[in-house]
């Protein structure tokens, strides 16, 4: 008669960690080289095989980051790696040597830590003393391992992690979180060379100084928003624009009452519109021509007359004895001219005039009783010097002009 025993289900078992390797190793090491050790430990526990191949899989990592665990594991003392097999150690065997080396060892934590990496691979080595000598100062637990897990977990290289300690050493970021934000938004920027480092870095500093350029081109003294960077960045990046086409657009949007970068946007917008319709680049200037120039100055005339005329109307409805003073005005106007032409008497011309000034002081009384302004029903232009026609009073170019030029850009758009 045979006698057998049930199996548990290997999930059921348990695989023991002892404490030390929490208190002493786990703390220090690389999150992948922790799964590693475990994920060994419980295939030794279990008398399971497992390729470099089958654990890099299994644990989501690159097979070289296998190997390189392994090796940390056996400089650590941990395991022993003997043709292709891993036996791993007993740690209760080290770890009294382990808690006396510790309670002996003087040197800088940072330094040990650093020790500690030369089983990781040389560049990382290289790499954290290369910091220090950047920082002028010894790196902390924290740091190295924050800069131990960039290279081995996040794959940025180490020549990208030197360079940004550099970056913000320099520019006094010494902040650890800051340094992790610059590094990973490098490495998204797909940074891979000393030489696309000092790229970027030159179009950073380039786009500094624009961002000022455009905002002291807008009368703004002060430094942009995130938003303004971004909008900044979109005229240069997405639509194409040179550095001096952005200008000649501030420049333009500066002739307003109220320049601002949406200004500017819709601006340089206009201008990406029409070169794709003409198929040029973005670059090349396309002025507004004189046609379009007076065809403005008509649109904003015709628009003045358009507002006050509509404003006329409101008043008449709400306050319709206005529309009888606006009669009478208008007939003793053309009295007063008429008196003129005809030579009649001085005192024919001051009664005229004095009735015309009674009835405009009872109109303002009627405006103002009633929630309207005095001037509410008047023709606004936006230039009382040309009344907006571009001629001044001496038959040249009214130096509204250049406004006009600026506004007739956006217009364009809109007929």
């Amino acid at each position: 008669m045979n006698f057998t025993k049930e199996q548990l289900n290997i999930d059921f078992l348990t695989t023991e960690v002892d404490n030390l390797f929490i208190t002493k190793y786990m703390l220090k090491a690389p999150d992948s080289f922790i799964k590693i050790y475990l994920y060994g430990l419980f295939c030794a526990t279990h008398n399971i095989e497992a390729r470099a191949e089958e654990v890099a899989s299994l644990l989501g990592v690159k097979v070289s980051i296998v190997e390189m665990a392994w090796e940390y594991w056996e400089k650590e003392g941990l395991i022993t790696l003997a043709k292709g097999n891993i036996v791993f150690r007993l740690l209760s065997d080290i770890g009294s040597k382990r808690v006396k080396s510790d309670i002996n060892n003087t040197k800088n934590e940072g330094e040990k830590i650093i020790e500690s990496t030369k089983m990781i691979n040389y560049d990382i080595k290289t790499l954290l003393n290369d910091i220090e000598i950047i920082k002028g100062n010894f790196l902390k637990t924290q740091e190295i391992q924050a800069i131990t897990h960039w290279v081995l977990e996040d794959g940025i290289k180490p020549i990208i992690v030197k360079a940004v300690y550099k970056y913000c050493t320099e520019n006094l970021k010494g902040n650890l979180n800051y340094i992790e934000k610059v590094a990973f938004e490098w490495n998204k920027k797909g940074l891979n060379t000393e030489e696309e480092v000092e790229d970027f870095l030159k179009e950073m500093a380039g786009r500094k100084t624009l961002y000022r350029q455009v905002l002291i081109n807008l009368g703004l003294n002060r430094g942009p928003s995130k938003v303004e960077k971004d909008m900044i960045d979109s005229w240069t990046d997405d639509m194409g624009f040179s550095e001096e086409r952005i200008l000649e657009a501030c420049e333009k949007a500066g002739f307003t009452a109220y320049p601002d970068l949406r200004y500017v946007n819709g601006i340089l917008e206009n201008w990406a519109e029409k070169a794709k319709s003409a198929g040029v680049s973005v670059n090349k200037k396309i002025t507004v021509t004189k046609e379009l120039l007076r065809k403005y100055y008509e649109h904003i005339r015709q628009e003045a007359l358009d507002v006050a005329k509509s404003h006329e109307q409101q008043v008449y409805e709400k306050v319709p004895e206005i529309k009888g003073i606006d009669k009478s005005l208008l007939d003793l106007r053309s009295q007063a001219s008429m008196a003129i032409i005809k030579g009649l008497k001085a005192e024919d011309i001051e009664r005229i005039k004095e009735e015309v000034s009674n009835l405009e002081s009872n109109r303002a009384v009627l405006l103002t009783e009633n929630n309207f302004s005095v001037d509410y029903t008047n023709v606004k232009y936006r230039c009382d010097k040309c009344q907006d026609t571009g001629v001044d009073e001496n038959g040249g170019q009214c130096s509204c002009i250049r406004d006009r030029m600026g506004e007739a850009e956006l217009w364009q758009k809109t007929v």
